[in-house]
């Protein structure tokens, strides 16, 4: 595929998805879960991740939504601990 022919591509999927509510950052290739979880598209996103995009999911949305008003204390927690991890600075046992 030609580069003109992939940003045809590119440009084509990311208006139909942020048309379901996925929403993209403009520095980095990721895309952002819909608030809604019936109109996510796992094709759409299959052929995204294909195409060299990362998906992250809407995590604070999920937690608010189950948890009641702990959920965003539960939710920065959990990516506090993902961060530590991530950076290695706490070593797994």
């Amino acid at each position: 595929m030609s580069i003109d022919g992939r940003k045809r591509k590119i440009y084509g999927l990311r208006y139909r998805m942020r048309k379901r509510g996925y929403r993209f950052d403009g520095r980095k290739q990721y895309c952002y879960m819909p608030d809604d979880p019936a109109n996510r598209s796992k094709l759409m996103e299959r052929r995204l991740v294909s195409l060299g995009y990362g998906i992250e999911y809407n995590m604070l949305h999920l937690f608010a939504e189950n948890g009641g008003g702990n959920g965003l204390l539960v939710c920065c927690a959990l990516y506090v601990s993902l961060l530590i991890l991530s950076n290695n600075l706490i070593q797994p046992t």
